[in-house]
């Protein structure tokens, strides 16, 4: 009889090192400044938000990149800032067609370009926004920083908001 052992080393084996970053993030810590160029209105306030970030693997992504979930964050960073001017819609509705893909560089990390749409219903009437979104940003241990620059047009309405937010990975 003959038995064969084989013992296999997975130290030798690069582990990949998107998995520190990968995860949920409650973002704690948000300032936005938004500039309405229809009613020139500029204002910078910070918003009691606490919304979700998620990052996340998938085989289909190079391995420089993570797969991004921010839908939550957008719904609740246009809630907050439109409480700011006193107003509340009755409904915000954050579409993301595609996947939204950060690169990552070390502990850097950027959005370019992603772009979605916003359904905002005020008192029955309907207004969609075209956005784009870009974002960089910082993991440092458990936390993420990120600056961020979201660019919405209707056909009534042009809004730009720009900020700076921070959270701790859940």
């Amino acid at each position: 009889m003959l038995a064969v052992f084989s013992c296999s080393n997975n130290d030798d084996q690069p582990t990949d090192p998107r998995l520190e970053f990968v995860g949920t993030y409650k973002i704690s810590e948000t300032e936005v400044r938004v500039v309405n160029f229809a009613t020139d209105i500029d204002s910078t306030f910070t918003v009691d938000i606490d919304p979700k970030v998620k990052f996340e693997l998938d085989n289909n992504l190079n391995n420089n990149e993570l797969l991004v979930d921010m839908e939550e964050y957008i719904e609740d960073l246009y809630s907050a800032s439109f409480l700011a001017f006193g107003t509340l819609p009755d409904d915000i509705d954050v579409d993301i067609d595609e996947d939204m893909i950060a690169q990552i560089s070390g502990n850097y990390f950027e959005i370019s370009n992603a772009e979605f749409e916003v359904r905002i219903v005020f008192e029955g009437v309907v207004t969609l926004l075209d956005n784009e979104i870009e974002v960089e940003g910082n993991f440092i241990g458990d936390t993420v920083k990120f600056d961020f620059e979201i660019e919405a047009e209707s056909d009534s309405a042009q809004l730009d908001f720009t900020g700076e937010s921070e959270g701790e990975k859940d």
